[in-house]
């Protein structure tokens, strides 16, 4: 077998020389510089990772996993930490924290990743174990701070299953990974707004469905709609009824939904006026939607309406009004119980005050179509007094 001392420094005055002839392997040592050459060697791997504790060099476990579609296939929490532990045992790392992390990387901002990098900073560690370089980061900001620590020689070694990291590595292969990582995050987020989109046209609503309805898990994908709530959706329709008659304020209507008829949130508990005035102001209820919100993209529901668009119409205008929770002393008994036979709009009522030349005083109610009132050219009926629908 050939003997070379090429890769021993043997003008050291100070060095050690190992050598097993039967595996090739040669390793120096002057203080805590190492040089060495190795193939395959179970005794140079020994003393290498030996000299890399004896230098100083001190990790931090770190692991991270979020609930988004960027870590389906990622490891548990728990498995990535299992599979780090048994790396440094094996290789004789030495760990002085153990850090974990449920948050997507896509931006800067995590709390525990940026826990990691002051401990760093303060000199208490100078290494990073992870299970693979994405899990550090997905965002141009935290890949800069990494690779600039490592630069700087402050982070003086990254390691994962799969290969190591160090300062004197081509900064160029770091910044082709990194990038890598955040360009899939980029184009997973492009992907899944196409998607959702899709779904709207088709009158899917994404997202969690309105009190009264219940999301479809057991849908294809892509078209994952809700249906009525067997035991809410009869109540929200109901409130919405008698808020549009007029006869009752949002707050009476309020008590009544929640004390007597039953109404409660998705929790069962008893739903706050918050979000009972929310509620009211949802337009999924009539059978649209707009997506995203404020982008002023409205979509046909693929859903049962609870009331019809009329019906919201008249609420809104109840809710826009000035003192809207003042009583009403005069009641119009057939306001938002009777619909136009022409068009099935909601009658809504309103009052006149004629004088004779007598100076006598005349109170007159009228009912409308309310698709006449608020969509001209729709409904040619004329308003119609109370004592004729009375005969």
């Amino acid at each position: 077998m050939r003997n070379s001392n090429r890769n021993l420094n043997l003008t050291c005055p100070i060095y050690t020389i190992l050598r097993q002839v039967r595996l090739g392997v040669y390793i120096a040592d002057r203080k805590t510089n190492i040089y060495f050459y190795k193939n395959l060697s179970i005794l140079g791997e020994i003393y290498y990772n030996s000299h890399m504790k004896m230098a100083g060099l001190k990790y931090i476990i770190y692991a991270r996993k979020s609930s988004e579609a960027e870590d389906r296939q990622v490891l548990s929490l728990e498995s990535q930490v299992e599979e780090l532990q048994k790396l440094a045992e094996r290789e004789g790392l030495e760990v002085i924290d153990v850090l974990t992390e449920a948050k997507s990387a896509k931006e800067p901002g995590r709390e525990i990743f940026n826990l990691m990098i002051e401990k760093i900073k303060k000199g208490e560690a100078n290494a990073i174990l992870c299970w693979k370089i994405d899990r550090l980061s997905r965002n141009p900001i935290d890949s800069g701070t990494i690779q600039w620590l490592l630069q700087k020689e402050i982070i003086k070694e990254i390691r994962t299953p799969e290969r190591i990291y160090r300062p004197e590595d081509n900064a160029l292969l770091w910044a082709v990974e990194t990038g890598m990582a955040n360009q899939y995050i980029r184009d997973l987020a492009i992907n899944t707004k196409r998607g959702l989109k899709k779904k709207a046209e088709k009158g899917f609503k994404p997202g969690l469905a309105p009190l009264g309805y219940i999301n479809n898990k057991y849908a294809p994908k892509g078209e994952h709609n809700y249906f009525p709530d067997p035991e809410r959706f009869p109540i929200i329709r109901r409130v919405f009824e008698t808020l549009a008659t007029g006869n009752y304020t949002p707050k009476e209507v309020y008590r009544m939904a929640t004390e007597e008829w039953g109404l409660t949130n998705r929790y069962g508990k008893k739903l706050s006026s918050s979000k009972f005035y929310t509620m009211l102001r949802c337009p999924d209820y009539y059978g649209e939607f707009e997506y995203p919100k404020g982008s002023g993209n409205w979509y046909k529901g693929n859903y049962e309406p609870a009331i019809d668009k009329e019906t919201w119409l008249l609420v809104q205008e109840i809710l826009n009004k000035k003192g809207n929770h003042k009583n009403r002393k005069i009641i119009h008994m057939f306001r938002g119980l009777l619909r136009c036979g022409e068009c099935g709009g909601v009658l809504t009522s309103y009052e006149k005050i004629k004088k004779n030349k007598k100076g006598e005083v005349f109170r007159y109610v009228y009912y409308e179509c309310a698709k006449k009132k608020n969509y001209p050219g729709i409904c040619s009926q004329k308003p119609i007094r109370e004592e004729e629908l009375e005969r």
